[in-house]
């Protein structure tokens, strides 16, 4: 059942995203990335290949929650619950929007230097996780696409270069929610 521990998502108000961005830039050193998803939400790669990342909730009273990756997403959410864990969601695809499908493609081709044709609208099978004192866990099972950005754990130039993209720094994201757009990086 060993899982890695590969994303902690801080949900922050909308009035208060920038402050966020500039505090966890602060905190770890370098300027946060535009994460491309619809809402307003910034990453930066912290050590061992973590990515720390700020957004507006996805839901009403969304708590910090930790991300692991796991290879067998069935046989984790059996071996937790033996242990006293509890599924409190469970397992379904995370999916996303078209729009989304080729930013994320357009994305990973100029970090990676070739064409993404791999990325898929899919990119987790996930369950949330309530471990014994009320805290909860995503376990995500990641197609191969994703689950090579955390690559074992070690920070690598794409992380780097991920981090500088022209998408992470500078493309218009649609705020689905509002219907407004938003500058990436600001």
């Amino acid at each position: 059942m060993p899982c890695q521990l590969i994303m902690c998502s801080i949900p922050v108000d909308d009035n208060d995203i920038d402050a966020a961005k500039t505090f966890y830039s602060a905190l770890v050193g370098m300027d946060m990335a535009r994460t491309p998803v619809p809402q307003p939400a910034y990453h930066i790669w912290a050590a061992n290949a973590i990515k720390l990342k700020v957004h507006t909730p996805w839901y009403p009273a969304e708590k910090t929650i930790l991300y692991y990756m796991t290879d067998d997403l069935k046989k984790t959410l059996a071996d937790l619950q033996k242990v006293g864990g509890k599924v409190v969601n469970r397992p379904q695809d995370m999916e996303m929007p078209d729009e989304v499908v080729e930013l994320t493609q357009e994305h990973y081709a100029e970090v990676s230097g070739t064409p993404r044709n791999d990325i898929g609208s899919v990119p987790a099978t996930w369950a949330m996780v309530e471990d014994p004192g009320g805290n909860h866990l995503a376990i995500l099972e990641l197609p191969g696409w994703a689950a090579k950005e955390y690559n074992g754990g070690q920070l690598t130039a794409f992380h780097y270069k991920e981090q500088t993209s022209s998408v992470a720094k500078g493309a218009q994201y649609a705020l689905a929610t509002e219907g407004r757009t938003a500058r990436a990086g600001g």
